[in-house]
């Protein structure tokens, strides 16, 4: 029997992961096509790799580990920290050194993290880094896998105060325009563009023709690119300047 709160349901997607229902937006977390493949095409075969080839090597500050490749990301969206825990692995795997900060508002009840089965696809280790991203405290660095620190706020994007220039890859996993449309305007996308390094990326699952116009607007080159199972296209948005 699944545990569920008011607002957050636990569901089976049919790949065998799962993914959380909201009353509040209306729709799930994921695509209940499958929670795990999606986040793996989209976040890290379209995000997470594609960026790896721009990124260049630098003197590492986070770890004393010099002149290796440091990824600066940021998660619009953080929900259950599936995203998190698969860009955390792979870039274990990849030996690269990532800046995570991992944005929501709106945090999953403790008691429905510790049902979700994500760790059955993935490595040994990844309970231990998913329970570590989830328990750590809230507004701080903790680094929860050698080379890759992690932080987590409780803030909207449009509330949170970040640099220009300062990411080199966004993941955009906010809920629908439908269900979130403050979160879809073109004024959310000049402020990514503003916030993303040269040859910055943003990923997302959403393939409206609206969001693509408002991303063109604010300056990305906008790529439709074939979606994960039971969605059509998904878009990645270059900053080439």
């Amino acid at each position: 029997m699944y545990f569920c709160t008011m607002d957050q349901s636990l569901r089976l997607c049919e790949d065998g992961s799962h993914t959380l229902f909201s009353e509040n937006a209306g729709e799930c977390y994921h695509s209940i096509h499958g929670a795990y493949n999606e986040s793996v095409h989209i976040f890290i075969e379209a995000g997470f790799r594609s960026v790896l080839k721009n990124v260049e090597t630098k003197p590492a500050d986070i770890v004393l580990m010099p002149d290796l490749k440091v990824v600066r990301i940021l998660e619009v969206g953080f929900g259950t920290g599936l995203n998190a825990l698969l860009t955390a692995i792979e870039a274990e795997k990849e030996q690269v050194l990532v800046s995570y900060l991992g944005l929501e508002p709106f945090p999953v009840e403790p008691e429905i993290v510790q049902q979700l089965n994500y760790c059955d696809f993935l490595s040994d280790n990844s309970s231990l880094i998913f329970k570590a991203m989830h328990e750590r405290e809230w507004e701080k660095s903790h680094e929860v896998l050698s080379g890759f620190n992690f932080e987590k706020r409780k803030i909207g994007f449009m509330e949170v105060q970040l640099p220009d220039h300062s990411f080199d890859l966004i993941y955009f996993d906010a809920f629908s325009p439908e269900a979130q449309p403050d979160l879809w305007e073109p004024e959310v996308f000049v402020k990514c563009f503003r916030i993303l390094a040269q040859h910055g990326i943003l990923v997302t699952y959403c393939a409206k023709g609206s969001v693509k116009r408002a991303l063109k607007a604010a300056g990305f080159v906008v790529e439709n690119l074939p979606g994960p199972a039971g969605k059509r296209e998904i878009t990645r948005a270059h900053k080439l300047i």
